[in-house]
């Protein structure tokens, strides 16, 4: 059935589960190596695979120069290849460039764009064939959705993969016993995001999908946003200027009602989530235990958590970070 089977041997079946990857080459290359290191039977991504910024290497006299964290980097031409995998492995975009490339992106910034759109696809396409001929062999499948920052161009490449799943919009399977549920979105949020939608677009979208379960009690829900007011969904409160409000920032649940909502009705086995990159935990909706990861992929560590399944019930999870 294209699907890991377990034996009557093997009664638990190990998730890894992780999130908000952002282009870092860094958390990607760890992500594939996580099956090995964690004994996992599959692992989970959800969502918001790519990066959101391109840093220029420009041309300069003998060697380059660009600015990367704040700070200015003068670069021999030997010194080049490595920074430009530094600021990869952060999650960001080298593009090497000159200074008359500069200048006419200056004036021209739809071109910034495209440049940008190329390199975004460039990397997932690549990650995809990594994961393809890493994983293909072992058996393992990483099922992936993409969160709200991800461009739905990205979305022909995810469906080209074998061993890397991507289940957005789609009912699918772990094991013999669990269905695994994604999708991809996150309510609006300030930054008017590529897949922000509604709450009632959410609610109809799930909806859909979580009649299509056969046995609900046993499934894994992968949704990007997480519930709202979960513990799980905490982040700082906005001024009108996108700034945190008062001193130190007030923490606010910003998750889905309409994920709470068919949380609380369907009430899935486990529900898996990111896009909040600071409230890392668990919760419970109802009988279900809802996981967010955590995500501190500038610099290059990819959180995770590995969470042990039965054919009904969950039966353990622990926080793990490389």
């Amino acid at each position: 059935m294209g699907f890991f089977r377990r034996t009557a041997a093997r009664d638990l079946l190990k998730l890894y589960v992780a999130s908000d990857l952002h282009g870092s080459t860094a958390c990607f290359a760890k992500m594939l190596k996580a099956r090995e290191w964690y004994g996992a039977d599959a692992t989970l991504i959800a969502g918001d695979l790519t990066g959101k910024m391109v840093v220029p290497v420009v041309a300069d006299g003998d060697g380059y120069v660009s600015r990367f964290h704040g700070l200015e980097h003068r670069l021999t031409r030997g010194e080049v290849g490595a920074h430009e995998r530094e600021i990869n492995a952060a999650g960001l975009y080298a593009y090497r460039t000159t200074p008359e490339e500069v200048e006419e992106l200056e004036r021209e910034p739809a071109r910034v764009d495209q440049i940008f759109h190329r390199l975004v696809l460039e990397r997932v396409e690549r990650w995809m064939e990594m994961g393809d001929a890493t994983l293909t062999e072992s058996g393992h499948r990483c099922y992936l959705v993409p969160g709200n920052d991800d461009y739905p161009e990205i979305d022909a490449l995810l469906r080209q993969g074998e061993s890397m799943r991507f289940v957005d919009g789609v009912v699918d399977h772990i094991d013999d016993e669990h269905e695994i549920v994604g999708l991809g979105v996150s309510n609006v949020t300030p930054w008017n995001a590529p897949r922000d939608i509604p709450e009632p677009q959410i609610a109809e979208r799930l909806d859909a999908l979580a009649q299509q379960v056969e046995h609900p009690e046993r499934a894994v829900f992968m949704i990007h946003v997480p519930p709202k007011d979960s513990s799980i969904d905490l982040a700082a409160e906005l001024d009108d200027e996108l700034r945190p409000k008062g001193i130190g920032g007030r923490m606010v649940g910003v998750g889905s009602t309409a994920v709470r909502e068919v949380l609380e009705r369907v009430q899935p086995l486990l529900s898996v989530h990111g896009h909040i990159h600071e409230s890392p935990g668990i919760a419970r909706v109802g009988r279900t235990t809802c996981v967010n990861p955590g995500s501190e992929y500038s610099q290059g560590i990819l959180r995770g958590a590995l969470v042990n399944l039965t054919s009904d019930k969950v039966a353990g999870h622990l926080f793990v970070s490389g």
